[in-house]
């Protein structure tokens, strides 16, 4: 991930983990120590609202193909308990 997509995150969110280098398993969520992984960026969504009550995880489309680029932003809900 660029270094400028980190600076241009605004205060009280987080940037999935993304590793194109690995195979199959390149996105990851970045709360507090979980280690789940999975294949689409996508897919960080569901995990985060089952496991993580109080965040919400979006997938953004940034830019189509041909250079394609995704990222997955985290937001904390202010209103949640915790």
């Amino acid at each position: 991930m660029p270094c400028l997509e980190v600076r241009q995150a605004r205060p009280g969110t987080l940037l999935a983990h993304h590793d194109p280098g690995e195979p199959w398993l390149k996105w990851a969520c970045p709360i507090g120590g979980c280690c789940h992984r999975v294949i689409g960026p996508w897919d960080l969504e569901g995990h985060t609202a089952a496991e993580h009550p109080g965040w919400t995880a979006t997938y953004e489309l940034l830019r189509p193909y041909p250079n394609q680029r995704m990222r997955v932003v985290f937001r904390r809900d202010d209103a949640a308990p915790g």
